[in-house]
């Protein structure tokens, strides 16, 4: 549970994978700041060896009227692999 509230708002997410070991999460907050999600947990990534790619994905609960989600830019950004 990050505290955020998602509904009816534009937010910015970031995912820093520059320690493999340690890929924390942000998301913009209600005063359209970064802040880190999840941080008391730690994600780490240090053993995938193969090519990411970003996924969005909507969730509800069975009874929650959710009417879409809408994505308006994405940039992914990194190093190549040599």
């Amino acid at each position: 549970a990050t505290g955020q509230t998602l509904v009816a708002a534009y937010k910015l997410f970031k995912i820093d994978m520059t320690d493999l070991t340690n890929v924390k999460f942000y998301m913009t907050n209600s005063n359209n700041r970064l802040v880190r999600v999840a941080a008391s947990t730690t994600f780490d990534m240090s053993a995938y060896t193969s090519c990411v790619q970003p996924v969005f994905q909507l969730q509800k609960a069975s009874g929650a009227d959710t009417a879409g989600v809408s994505i308006d830019y994405v940039r992914v950004t990194g190093r190549r692999k040599t």
